[in-house]
């Protein structure tokens, strides 16, 4: 803006921000450049991320151009610009189609779309050309990276990869825990065990270490139960999660003082006898001082607490789950049983997570989409996604009285079909057929040891391109069935802490 006495612009406004390629190091507030008449740059959103910006826009209504509705995310000339590749979507049997701009998931592929035109080479041989080539396109599904080929056809269309590509090796490896196992996804029920959690004199953090650690490697958390330090009260919560999940995780309860019942517990609810564990003893001597200091600092007899700790369920096995851990973990039977204090606790849980994991069940893709409307206005929608996309777990989560998101929704793909649901998957309308779907094994070998028979029907475990694209077909129902506006953006993320 200019003043009076000086009729040229002072400063201006702009809409820089620091993702953009000439920003440099531009901060709110930069000079001019030194070629240029002296005034001052104003970057009010030099700081915000794509996702702000379209935020920002949905939020407030602003009109943009209509290209954005259309997958482009970074506009250029005709000649360098083509809808992002990141937001095309699962199409069979018709024309490439793209999400819009706002649903970009990785806010880092903004410029996907654009294409780097390589300026022709001169030599004193060979005379430049005049006039303007457009560059030939080929864009690869698997990646966000689009590659020039001179001598290739002109394409901006992503081709669905054949299921013939999706092979694997897999060889009869123990998945189970234990013989009894028949589970390919361990699901793991949690019991915090603590009279001071039940009272509030200190916070559970424990739920929360495992629940994160515990989904990072893929497997499933399915119930946690807070219980007292009561022998009885343990034992009826074990063996109710005997017949709810795969793997049984105590936390707390195993020192030496009165209250710690937990391992007599576990042993009254696998029915197996208290017994003196010589691996735990020879374990205690060597990392313990026994009874009254002497010249070596040890002695051979062990004192009654110590003896107790040494005193384990009968057929119980010491597991080193970690190289740098020196402590085990005890497991019994299917149950692991973990140390209360926090610190300890989430180390163990990690290693813990790690031995459940699976190789051959991966994560899919994982979408959030952010509402300006609060919950109750989506429930028809939603319920009618949810019901048509049964390979996809939905989560719905209301924001009460925030200024400006009021509703967020997750979208995950199921690594396991279980069999439950029949026919064809999609819409009904030959979207997307079974077949194109489901990996099934080439050989009875694999399929014994990824699918399982239940009664009449057969568990498949999904490759992670049938993941996504079971998301990807669930995220587009879902958001064109939202109230116009309603969209403010698509995270790349699941975080609820925003």
């Amino acid at each position: 803006a200019g003043t009076a006495s000086s009729p040229f612009p002072m400063a201006f406004v702009l809409g820089t921000r620091k993702a953009d390629p000439n920003a440099g190091s531009q901060g709110k507030f930069a000079p001019s450049s030194h070629y240029m008449p002296p005034f001052m740059r104003i970057n009010p959103v030099v700081e915000w991320e794509y996702g702000h910006v379209w935020h920002f826009l949905r939020l407030f209504q602003l009109p943009y151009c209509s290209l954005y509705d259309e997958g482009y995310t970074s506009l250029g000339t005709v000649h360098d610009t083509i809808p992002c590749p990141a937001l095309a979507k699962a199409s069979i049997g018709k024309g490439q189609e793209y999400f819009p701009a706002y649903m970009l998931r990785d806010w880092d592929q903004e410029r996907a779309g654009r294409i780097v035109v390589p300026k022709p080479k001169t030599t004193a041989n060979s005379p430049s050309k005049t006039g303007t080539t457009t560059p030939n396109i080929t864009i690869s599904q698997s990646s966000s990276v689009v590659s020039l080929d001179e001598k290739a056809q002109s394409s901006s269309s992503v081709e669905p990869q054949s299921d013939n590509n999706n092979t694997s090796n897999i060889d009869d490896a123990d998945l189970s825990i234990d013989s009894d196992a028949t589970t390919l996804q361990k699901t793991v029920g949690l019991i915090i065990i603590g009279d001071e959690i039940l009272k509030g004199l200190v916070t559970d953090a424990n739920t929360h270490a495992a629940a994160i650690a515990l989904r990072e490697k893929n497997v499933p958390l399915s119930r946690v139960v807070v219980c007292s330090d009561n022998h009885d009260d343990i034992v009826e919560e074990i063996q109710r999660m005997f017949s709810e999940v795969d793997v049984i995780v105590t936390s707390g309860g195993v020192g030496p003082t009165h209250d710690d019942v937990t391992i007599k517990s576990v042993s009254t609810a696998l029915g197996r006898e208290m017994i003196f564990h010589e691996e735990m003893s020879k374990l205690l001597q060597e990392k313990m001082t026994f009874g009254d200091d002497d010249d070596d600092g040890k002695e051979e007899k062990m004192t009654e607490a110590q003896i107790k700790m040494a005193t384990l369920p009968e057929s119980s096995k010491l597991r080193y789950l970690s190289k740098s851990e020196e402590w085990p973990v005890l497991q019994c039977h299917n149950i692991f049983v973990l140390p209360g204090v926090p610190q300890f606790f989430e180390s163990k849980i990690k290693a813990l997570a790690e031995y459940l994991s699976s190789d051959h069940i991966e994560k899919s893709e994982v979408f959030k989409v952010v509402l300006s409307i609060g919950e109750t206005s989506i429930v028809n929608i939603l319920n009618q996604v949810v019901s048509e996309h049964p390979h996809v777990s939905f989560g719905s989560y209301p924001f009460v009285g925030h200024p400006q998101y009021k509703t967020v929704v997750t979208l995950e793909g199921k690594a396991i079909d279980d069999g439950t649901i029949g026919g064809a998957i999609g819409d009904g309308n030959g979207r997307m057929s079974q077949r194109a779907l489901l990996r099934r094994m080439s050989s009875s070998k694999a399929r014994s040891s990824l699918s399982l028979s239940m009664t009449s029907t057969e568990t498949v475990l999904f490759t992670k391109e049938e993941m996504d694209v079971h998301v990807r077909l669930a995220l587009a129902d879902l958001v064109n069935g939202m109230p116009e506006g309603s969209v403010l953006r698509v995270d790349n993320n699941d975080d609820l802490a925003f």
